[in-house]
């Protein structure tokens, strides 16, 4: 198990380095810029998010435990609702769209409705057993009727979400997920499960599962990304916005698209994708001609015309992005990742910033000076103390202590001395002595050479050196996150400086905010070992296998001197 997490470690590590390089030719977008807009909500485990599709500004947050809603575009947010019980994960929102003032929340805990924009709220999910529902749907064509993808199948409701039954024929205690509606013909709907993806062709009154996630393959690809579908992946289901024939299924081994309602499937390429665990994807009915998808390793725009992904970075703290929904107008996309909420503010559809390739090797020089990010993470470990050495060196001690023998000494004394009475004498007389003493002592030596196998204190061990790993890797997670954000913001600004004055200082403070972070995390080196090596003439040059100091000396700077 540790071999294959490093091996995945190593594997992330190089696809960072990649991309950093590949951001020169092609494949980031740095001109795309995310706002945090989270406010209130920062610290909050933010779970799903919706926008109302008739005021880009009115926006509500799932979290654990409560919904909060923002009418100023997240400037302030209000708390409207909070869930009861102990299962309080919000799983999905729903604002009815033809009923004005009624909203659905679909949770761990079941289904809750408010009929009065938020005010007040009722659970409307006795007959789910408070079962967890992971989505909903309302009938396209009768809107009274309402879906429910839940823990133990697919449940409907003819009355607004008063009275529920279940889907049984076909879909029956099946784990279902999403669910999606063929806009031009109600009775098509299909559903993602844990086993695959279901089609009904009769309003879910029977269903037949019509792809298996074992068969998925991919038609001119192999790559690392072809293992089985995780248990942890929630499949996701959606339909072209213009074209309901097309239909998408989002998996972790990427995106798979039919043409003809599900009688077939292909893969979308990976071109440009760091991680092919995709968690949800959005596609604006005013341009279709691309895809955006929150992935493992940030936010992508996929272009049909290009067959190929781009990733849309600039502004953001972290790289997980956890779902994407679409504002009012469909011109700006909404953010959750692991970090807070994110609002675009570029255009979406921008390609002109991908060909980078004539200003690679000046950009590389722009920090070559640098530590490396395997030179950073080493630093990181060491600084918290959560270095690998020092496991080896618990496990060292806990075996030689075998070999080292249980001493033990001892020593005793003993006095005795008699007394009896003779009455033989005259006068009778008490007679003592004569006084005895014996003294002794003894060593003793022991080894318990079953040590040398197991001891008591390797138990001890193993749950200390499980907390230390657990604590490394979250250390590695966020220190190279945050050379990597960097090094993407140094690209940026080496690239294309904003020519407005306040945006560059903003820009800037960020630069100077991670590279704060990373110091926190090396206890002050990693400034330290640039200022050093600048003094020196030291750069760090790019390898095979990642960067490798030399004695070259290379100038710094932008074209207009500015250093970063």
């Amino acid at each position: 198990m540790r071999i294959n997490y490093i091996f995945r470690k190593i594997w992330v590590c190089a696809i960072l380095i990649f991309s950093i390089t590949y951001c020169t030719i092609g494949s980031c977008n740095n001109a795309f810029h995310w706002n945090k807009i989270d406010g209130d909500l920062a610290g909050k485990e933010i779970t799903f998010i919706a926008a109302n599709p008739y005021d880009p500004a009115d926006l509500l947050i799932g979290t654990k435990g409560f919904l909060y809603r923002t009418f100023d575009g997240g400037a302030n947010w209000k708390n409207i609702f909070s869930l009861p019980g102990v299962k309080k994960s919000v799983n999905f929102i729903l604002m009815d769209s033809k009923k004005s003032g009624v909203i659905y929340i679909a949770a761990e805990s079941g289904v809750f409705k408010s009929m009065d924009n938020g005010i007040n709220w009722k659970m409307v999910s006795s007959d789910l057993r408070e079962t967890a529902v992971y989505s909903l749907l309302i009938d396209a064509e009768e809107h009274s009727n309402i879906f429910a993808a839940a823990e133990t199948g697919i449940f409907l409701s003819h009355d607004d979400g008063e009275n529920w039954s279940r889907s049984c024929n076909g879909v029956s205690e099946v784990r279902t997920f999403s669910l999606a509606q063929n806009y031009t013909d109600a009775r098509l709907m299909y559903a993602a499960t844990d086993v695959g993806l279901y089609k009904t062709e009769d309003k879910a009154k029977s269903w037949k599962r019509i792809l298996s996630y074992h068969s998925l393959q991919s038609e001119d690809e192999t790559s690392e990304y072809d293992e089985e579908i995780s248990p942890d992946v929630k499949p996701f289901v959606t339909i072209d916005p213009i074209n309901p024939d097309i239909v998408y299924i989002v998996t972790n081994r990427g995106i798979f698209k039919s043409g003809d309602s599900g009688a077939s499937w292909n893969r979308l390429s990976l071109k440009g994708l760091r991680s092919s665990e995709i968690n949800n994807m959005a596609i604006s009915p005013l341009n279709p001609d691309y895809i955006f998808a929150a992935t493992a390793g940030g936010v992508f725009r996929f272009s049909k015309k290009n067959n190929s992904w781009t990733e849309l970075y600039g502004g953001r703290n972290t790289a997980e992005a956890i779902y994407l929904v679409f504002d009012g107008n469909y011109n700006g996309l909404w953010l959750v990742s692991k970090k807070g909420i994110y609002k675009s503010e570029s255009d979406l559809y921008d390609e002109s910033e991908n060909n980078y390739s004539d200003q690679k090797n000046m950009i590389l020089q722009h920090f070559s000076h640098e530590p490396t990010y395997r030179e950073v993470q080493e630093v990181a470990i060491r600084y918290a103390e959560v270095h690998p050495q020092k496991i080896l060196g618990w496990r060292r001690r806990a075996y030689t202590k075998a070999l080292f023998p249980e001493l033990s000494f001892g020593i005793d004394h003993d006095s005795s001395r008699s007394l009896h009475w003779d009455s033989g004498l005259n006068p009778d007389t008490w007679v003592i002595g004569p006084e005895d003493e014996d003294t002794g002592w003894d060593i003793n030596l022991s080894w318990d050479l079953g040590g040398l196998i197991w001891n008591d204190d390797q138990t001890n061990i193993d749950v200390r050196s499980r907390l230390m790993v657990q604590l490394r890797d979250d250390v590695l997670d966020e220190v190279t996150h945050l050379y990597f954000e960097r090094r993407r913001l140094q690209i940026e600004l080496a690239k294309k400086p904003p020519k407005d004055e306040y945006e560059l200082m903003q820009k800037e403070l960020r630069l100077e905010e991670l590279t704060a972070g990373i110091d926190a995390m090396t206890g002050g080196w990693f400034s330290e070992e640039i200022e050093k090596r600048k003094e020196q003439g030291q750069v760090s040059v790019q390898s095979g296998d990642g960067f490798v100091l030399t004695g070259r000396t290379v100038p710094i700077g932008t074209n207009d001197g500015t250093a970063y």
